[in-house]
């Protein structure tokens, strides 16, 4: 009942701040091109489009990539004259939706409807998302129980930045010797390979264990690969490297560079948005230099090569991060899946474990 509400919410704040005036723009081309005959089939394709502005929660576009053919005067009068109108349009929400933070996979929508506008044509169909869900079959909760009794080592997780490891709730502890990590005193101080080296040490993860990483806990562990031969990864709502994130968060990085210390305090120090332990953090020694490093650090990292089985499960309206191209298991939800949602998330890494086991990889 309660990711209904907020499925309702989602759709709700799109319709209402865009997703209505985006539909009626392309529908109202779709009507005209139709009329024109000559142009029936872009008239379709806006038509199409206008569907999916109504509400994309859920969908996603099958995009043709772009040609080089050269196209008649009708395709010059869309490029030229009409195909600026959509694409103002797209622009100028999708802008608004930025500066609210928490609406950049709404942004990210607009953004993508705006590179179509100019050759609507591309969008060959609609296709709805395959969700993954709490519910796992009989034979493979059976299937990994027996893997669960043979497997020797141990699976290590960490959790969302400055949340505590009992943020993983007791569904976590079903997948077998679980083990959750705190990395809260070194998330300021230390890059991320000292983290996972200290990681390492203090809870003794050996070769041949498995790590989870939620968020930029995600970074840590790939950092592990460098000191430990680990058995698999999970990554739940996490990054592979800085181009991850959504293009918008690239232009904070030369900001924070640009401000001065009192800057900083002012901008992370006093606001209600940000969790008390880091306003306590910045308002203390050396606090502004050590989150200043900490957003250059997770902005600027450019991942770690992998070569071991690897899961990546991700929300479908995460607000720092798009769904990957690609994404193993992708879920109802936001950036917080692996707390909200983390029934999904443990039946997921199931099923990808008995898959794995399966193939004769695990």
């Amino acid at each position: 009942m309660k990711r209904m509400l907020s499925n309702f919410i989602v759709w709700a704040l799109w319709f209402v701040f865009g997703g209505f005036i985006s539909s009626m723009t392309w529908f109202f081309f779709g009507i005209f091109f139709m009329l024109t005959l000559v142009g029936f089939k872009r008239g379709v394709a806006c038509l199409r489009l206008a569907w999916y502005s109504l509400c994309p929660m859920g969908k996603s576009l099958v995009i043709e990539p772009e040609t080089d053919k050269p196209g008649g005067a009708l395709k010059f009068l869309w490029l030229i004259v009409l195909g600026m109108w959509p694409f103002g349009v797209h622009i100028v929400i999708g802008t608004c939706w930025v500066f609210s933070l928490f609406g950049l996979p709404l942004a990210d929508r607009f953004f993508e409807l705006a590179s179509v506008s100019f050759n609507p044509r591309r969008v060959k169909s609609v296709r709805r998302n395959k969700y993954a869900d709490a519910n796992v079959p009989k034979d493979i909760e059976e299937e990994y129980e027996e893997w669960k009794k043979g497997f020797k080592g141990r699976i290590f997780a960490l959790p969302y930045m400055n949340c505590r490891a009992t943020s993983f709730k007791h569904v976590w502890h079903t997948l077998g010797d679980f083990k959750p990590m705190d990395s809260r005193a070194m998330m300021f101080t230390h890059t991320y390979y000292e983290t996972a080296k200290e990681l390492v040490a203090t809870y003794g993860i050996r070769d041949g264990d498995i790590v989870i990483g939620t968020c930029l806990g995600g970074m840590i562990v790939q950092e592990m690969v460098r000191l430990r031969k680990l058995k698999a990864m999970v990554l739940v709502a996490s990054p592979r490297s800085r181009n991850d994130y959504y293009r918008m968060y690239h232009y904070i990085k030369p900001i924070v560079l640009a401000l001065s210390d009192r800057g900083l305090k002012w901008l992370f120090g006093t606001s209600p948005a940000v969790p008390p332990r880091i306003t306590n953090l910045i308002n203390g020694e050396h606090g502004a230099q050590n989150v200043r490093r900490f957003i250059i650090q997770a902005l600027g990292w450019h991942g770690v090569v992998l070569d071991l089985p690897m899961c990546r499960i991700h929300g479908d309206v995460d607000f720092l991060f798009p769904v990957p191209a690609k994404c193993d298991y992708v879920l109802r939800g936001g950036h917080f899946i692996g707390i909200v949602n983390s029934d999904v998330c443990v039946a997921s890494i199931k099923k990808f474990i008995v898959e794995k086991h399966r193939e004769g990889v695990l």
